[in-house]
């Protein structure tokens, strides 16, 4: 069954800063819990998703970057269907923000500008050290960990694979948040994911984000 795909309409009322962008492009802040006053958001030219095209081939592997979205740019597909899911964010600098009644949100983003930062030896990984790094600054008692890697649907059947890490964290407001981020570039294009939560939400929240992200993916747009 075919998925439709929608966006939201506003801007993020969040106001921790999760530094999350192509890092030689100018490092900025993302919507996330417990922290300060929320940063620029990040510079670069965002896509807007379209309905997922048939791919030829499907691999057995995860997604390569130039292979499902050759001759394209890849962008994410977002959820028809929210169901307790609000969406306070929609594209603006590349920015899609979702959140739940619970305090737990979906932060994505989409910006050009990778194939620079990979000339200049630098690698998604260290887009997930700067999202660490820049929330470091903004909390308290700051813990990161390796994370449980989150796989999307890409449009050849494929999966696009963002490794991730975990942090744990005392915000700003006094309670205490668990933040899971990854990227990955494919070709000129870096997507970030976030999933974040109080703590005391995290674990019986994992089905909700489950849920979430089996209805989202990343499609090919024109190139």
């Amino acid at each position: 069954m075919t998925r439709r795909r929608n966006a939201a309409r506003s801007l993020p009322a969040f106001a921790a800063l999760i530094g999350a962008a192509l890092l030689t492009a100018g490092c900025a802040g993302l919507p996330g819990p417990g922290g300060g006053t929320a940063g620029e958001a990040p510079a670069g030219k965002p896509s807007s998703p379209q309905p997922e095209q048939e791919a030829e081939e499907a691999s057995e592997e995860s997604a390569e970057p130039g292979g499902a979205f050759a001759g394209g740019q890849a962008a994410w597909g977002m959820p028809a269907a929210l169901g307790d899911w609000e969406m306070d964010a929609a594209g603006e600098n590349g920015i899609y923000n979702f959140t739940r009644e619970n305090g737990c949100q979906v932060t994505l983003s989409q910006n050009t500008g990778a194939e620079a930062d990979a000339e200049a030896g630098l690698t998604p990984a260290d887009a997930v050290d700067a999202i660490m790094d820049r929330t470091g600054q903004e909390v308290q008692g700051m813990s990161v960990q390796a994370g449980e890697a989150r796989e999307v649907s890409a449009p050849d059947g494929t999966a696009v694979v963002f490794e991730t890490r975990q942090a744990t964290y005392t915000g700003q407001d006094g309670v205490d948040y668990t933040l899971r981020a990854g990227a990955e570039w494919i070709d000129d294009v870096e997507l970030v994911v976030m999933t974040s939560c109080p703590t005391a939400e995290w674990d019986t929240a994992q089905g909700d984000f489950d849920e979430f992200f089996d209805e989202t993916s990343v499609e090919v747009l024109p190139g």
